[in-house]
């Protein structure tokens, strides 16, 4: 969080950490010189961005829908070691995949059991 705050500060934005707020959707907001403000949501990794990527809950993803380009999912790779930020604006229109948790075998369905 510290990492991020420091870099927005420099790029001369007005960042402020709302990451206690759980149902805000987002980590930070960040006005420019502007007052634009941009919603953060920080992901963070101990070593590489790897395939597995990175995940955004239910209700990180709706903020992401309903900010569209004022949204932005910042990534932090090897936070241990060597860390690198990736910036990226507007996650709702470039997400690649979705994923279900096993939180979903609660849902009622129609199950069936598959006799090998």
């Amino acid at each position: 969080m510290a990492y991020v705050m420091e870099h927005e500060w420099r790029r001369g934005h007005r960042p402020e950490d709302v990451s206690q707020d759980y149902g805000a959707g987002y980590d930070i907001t960040s006005a420019d010189q502007d007052g634009v403000v941009r919603y953060i949501e920080l992901k963070t990794m101990s070593g590489p961005w790897a395939q597995r990527g990175v995940a955004l809950s239910a209700n990180q993803y709706r903020m992401a829908k309903r900010e569209k380009s004022h949204y932005w999912l910042y990534v932090i790779e090897n936070l241990d070691t060597e860390p690198v930020l990736h910036e990226i604006q507007n996650p709702f229109e470039r997400v690649t995949s979705y994923t279900f948790d096993d939180s979903w075998k609660q849902e009622p369905t129609s199950e069936e059991e598959l006799l090998l």
